[in-house]
């Protein structure tokens, strides 16, 4: 079963800002699956050795990308569990204005406790 979020229509309720870290808060980070209704899910993405201008603290996204993990198209969702240890930028897009991240690491952490029971 893969999972991913998507972001179009996530809900950021906070960013903050460690020494050497950024974490992304997700209220609601919607979650898609082959076959099965989208839902949402609280989740962070954590970013180390984050280069980045102003973030907005909340806001719903309308799309995001991250670019530069191999083999790995992530346009507009990202897996559930991943974890890079490498390089890489994501760029989110609040309404019409655009934000990039360039951080060293990348890791996902989705609450899928919150997910609905399979029938």
């Amino acid at each position: 079963m893969k999972l991913e979020i998507d972001f179009h229509g996530s809900e950021i309720a906070d960013v903050k800002t460690g020494k050497n870290e950024l974490e992304i808060i997700f209220s609601h980070a919607v979650i898609v699956q082959a076959g099965a209704a989208p839902v949402s899910v609280p989740a962070t993405i954590k970013v180390g050795q984050p280069k980045y201008s102003k973030l907005p603290k909340k806001g719903r996204l309308t799309d995001g990308e991250l670019y530069g993990v191999p083999g790995k198209a992530l346009n507009g969702r990202i897996p559930v569990d991943l974890k890079c240890e490498r390089e890489c930028e994501l760029s989110l897009s609040f309404e019409d204005k655009d934000y990039t991240i360039h951080g060293k690491s990348f890791h996902v952490i989705a609450d899928l406790t919150k997910l609905p029971a399979p029938h």
